[in-house]
């Protein structure tokens, strides 16, 4: 499709085709997906819903009592859960890596991944992944 509209506009500029993993499966497929995809971006908030189980929208009514009994220690909408879906993420990035090992410098290397939605608000709760 770019190769025809460069075509027909006469112009062309580099361009990246990237995907947003926001379910776990996307997660744990990621070699796969990278073998079209040239970076990921996380869908943080359906990553969390879809992997711990819970709507974001129901989870006030229940979240707060979760965290007094220290069932999980932060509200996982406002801060990544690392030991879960930090570890999906860090799972995604790595099987990306292991498709397109070059690192972001090569043209269709792998790149860096970014996140969207309210996630990582704290500005702390990305996963550690380098």
């Amino acid at each position: 499709m770019a190769k025809q509209v460069f075509e027909e506009k006469g112009a062309k500029v580099d361009y990246l085709v990237g995907t947003m993993i926001e379910i776990p499966r996307a997660a744990v497929t990621a070699d796969e997906i990278a073998e079209t995809a040239q970076f990921f971006s996380f869908g943080t908030n359906d990553l969390t819903q879809t992997g711990l189980g819970m709507s974001r929208d129901d989870s006030g009514s229940f979240l707060p009592q979760y965290q007094e009994l220290e069932i999980i220690k932060k509200n996982v909408f406002a801060s990544i859960d690392q030991e879960g879906i930090g570890k999906l993420m860090k799972i995604a990035v790595e099987l990306g890596r292991s498709t397109r090992p070059g690192g972001s410098s090569e043209p269709r290397a792998f790149v860096e991944t970014g996140r969207d939605g309210l996630k990582g608000l704290d500005g702390r709760s990305g996963p550690n992944i380098k």
